[in-house]
């Protein structure tokens, strides 16, 4: 089609092609990974693991804002990744108080 395009001088065409082309070489940048490796697509359990961890994490931002002390002691303790887990220092303790 470009190529029919320049033949016939049509500019306009020309130019919407060319955009259609760029568009699309973009895209399939963006598919690919780093060394033109094909990025794989997340699985299901992925997917949950990143849901999960986002919430985590603004759950801790949260109760940081109203509560600094129990949010430095939680994100210092909770760690996130494959699995979840809270984690504190065996050394200091934590004293629980209502």
């Amino acid at each position: 089609e470009l190529d029919e395009a320049e033949r016939f001088h049509d500019r306009g065409r020309t130019d919407r092609i060319r955009e259609e082309i760029a568009f699309y070489e973009q895209e399939l940048a963006r598919a690919v990974g780093l060394g033109g490796r094909d990025r794989p697509v997340a699985s299901a359990a992925e997917r949950a693991r990143v849901t999960v961890t986002v919430r985590i994490k603004k759950t801790l931002a949260k109760i940081t804002r109203c509560h600094p002390g129990l949010g430095h002691h939680l994100t210092t303790t909770i760690k996130t990744g494959r699995c979840c887990s809270y984690c504190p220092d065996p050394t200091h303790p934590t004293a629980w108080s209502l």
